[in-house]
């Protein structure tokens, strides 16, 4: 009866959510401050693949979903040489006329709101 009694009573004073009562632990913040969550780089474009037709690269990939991602920097490597911006597009695809008889790579990057770059996406001609 008095363990009985005991529960009433923690019932109507706690509530039906007993825990509730005591202190929540505080959730840990991750230290970092908004400037710094600002320099954070976008994550890069998904599937970047290049088809080279008649003189033409086409370069695509899957845009992104994320509204922060507001355009795609578009570079090229001649030959094995160093990867160079040729260019932005706000979506898929770009189109580039490559050197005659040159190999050449191509890479994208996500650009978001706060002008961050994400590494590159690489794409090879099929």
């Amino acid at each position: 009866m008095k363990f009985a009694s005991l529960l009433v009573f923690a019932v109507a004073v706690f509530g039906p959510c007993a825990d509730s009562a005591w202190p929540q632990e505080t959730k840990a913040k991750p230290d970092i401050s908004l400037a710094e969550s600002r320099r954070i780089s976008p994550f890069p474009p998904k599937n970047a693949r290049v088809s080279i037709e008649n003189g033409r690269a086409t370069v695509r990939w899957v845009k992104a979903t994320s509204k922060k991602i507001v355009c795609y920097e578009i570079y090229r490597s001649v030959d094995g040489g160093p990867m160079e911006k040729l260019g932005k597009a706000k979506e898929p695809p770009f189109i580039d006329s490559p050197p005659a008889n040159a190999k050449v790579a191509y890479a994208v990057a996500s650009i978001d709101s706060n002008d961050n770059e994400s590494r590159l996406r690489t794409a090879l001609p099929e």
